[in-house]
């Protein structure tokens, strides 16, 4: 994934508000994904998430629990538009992405 579509990518979720009401932070570059920190507070202890863009133009997120070593994934979603984006991560994280 390019820096510009991981911009596009976190404006989706919606830009620094996002970051500010979920703490997000740590930022990392994969291939075709992003993945980010969570801050504390959200549903059953989900604390990383992974975001993939796929061929189709659809995006693929994993919301798992890092601790240490153990990384335990909690849920994921496949094939979901650029427009579901804040409602899945709501529906699994329990945080809201803007006012």
């Amino acid at each position: 994934m390019t820096h510009q579509q991981a911009a596009t990518t976190l404006n989706q979720l919606g830009g620094k508000r996002f970051t500010l009401m979920t703490g997000a932070k740590n930022f990392s570059l994969g291939k075709n994904s992003i993945s980010f920190k969570i801050g504390r507070g959200a549903k059953n202890g989900i604390n990383h998430i992974e975001i993939t863009l796929n061929s189709e133009d659809t995006y693929s997120i994993t919301f798992a629990r890092l601790h240490g070593t153990n990384y335990t994934i909690k849920g994921g979603v496949v094939g979901i538009y650029f427009d579901q984006l804040k409602a899945v991560f709501t529906e699994y994280t329990g945080f809201y992405t803007s006012l």
